[in-house]
């Protein structure tokens, strides 16, 4: 899928939203297919935002990457590692460093929180959906919101092309 992005920006992009993209593919992709199984779906769609045309009128890529997966709280509770009571409660559980929902397996949970650390760094915003809760980062903040139920888990990551 990291193939098809760079084929789909096909000019020449900063390097390191190069690497902030193609890593969230790779991390969104395995945490999908490790807590889904083979009988999920997963779905990924790479928006372009032409120059001078996005709402801050600088040229973005948007990445957004789906599963009809457990979800984040139902993994974490299907392996009692972690007992989040809410869906927002679990989105911050992966979003932290070296928390992990796959027991007796040191040095996992860097995946989510890595991947926001690089998009943080590009001026980039990442969201995290799952249950019914939804959580926004970016530089100037997070927010976050209830949203009708979701199976599974959406992440979408925007970035600028050329972050300054």
């Amino acid at each position: 899928m990291s193939n098809l992005l760079w084929e789909q920006l096909r000019e020449e992009v900063d390097p390191q939203v190069h690497h902030t993209m193609a890593e969230g593919v790779w991390e969104m992709v395995a945490n999908a297919l490790e807590h889904s199984g083979t009988d999920a779906l997963i779905m990924g769609q790479v928006y372009r935002s032409p120059r001078g045309l996005a709402p801050d009128h600088d040229d973005r890529v948007q990445l957004v990457i789906g599963d009809t997966g457990l979800g984040i709280r139902e993994s974490f509770l299907a392996t009692g590692a972690h007992c989040p009571t809410t869906d927002t409660q679990a989105i911050e559980l992966a979003l932290e460093y070296l928390v992990t929902s796959v027991a007796d397996d040191p040095g996992r949970g860097q995946g989510l929180f890595t991947t926001m650390e690089q998009v943080l760094e590009t001026q980039g915003r990442m969201t995290v959906r799952s249950g019914t809760a939804s959580i926004s980062i970016s530089a100037s903040g997070r927010i976050d919101r209830l949203v009708p139920f979701l199976p599974g888990v959406v992440v979408t990551l925007n970035v600028p092309l050329y972050p300054g």
